[in-house]
């Protein structure tokens, strides 16, 4: 009874600890709180996931239980989702004669894509 009561508070700051590690933020992390006792199942201090039925075990494709960080990654929205593209900036921060650290992290927070093609071009 102690070791599941100390497995719940371990799931719910892990689950917490995830959803932070993605972007989340505390209205969100406090509903995927809620929603966890609904989809892991703790008995003996291990939480097992379980699918709607109660029953059966939630496994990956590869035969292993589904984790807490991978439970919580599919229940957020997309980090890198694409949004706006940024348009191609004339002189490449990566490139030695342009060098700009600050606009390099921008085009990297904002455009993943674009900053490993500029990169590239370096």
């Amino acid at each position: 009874m102690q070791k599941d009561r100390h497995a719940g508070l371990r799931l719910e700051a892990d689950v917490r600890r995830a959803a932070r590690r993605g972007g989340a933020t505390e209205e969100q992390q406090a509903a995927l709180v809620a929603k966890v006792r609904e989809v892991f199942v703790i008995a003996d201090g291990q939480a097992r996931p379980m699918l709607a039925d109660g029953k059966t075990e939630m496994r990956r494709a590869d035969g292993w239980f589904v984790t807490v960080e991978e439970w919580v990654a599919s229940m957020l929205p997309a980090k890198n989702a694409p949004g706006p593209r940024l348009p191609v900036p004339k002189k490449n921060p990566f490139l030695r004669e342009f060098w700009n650290l600050t606009e390099q992290m921008r085009i990297q927070r904002q455009d993943p894509a674009l900053a490993a093609r500029l990169r590239e071009a370096y």
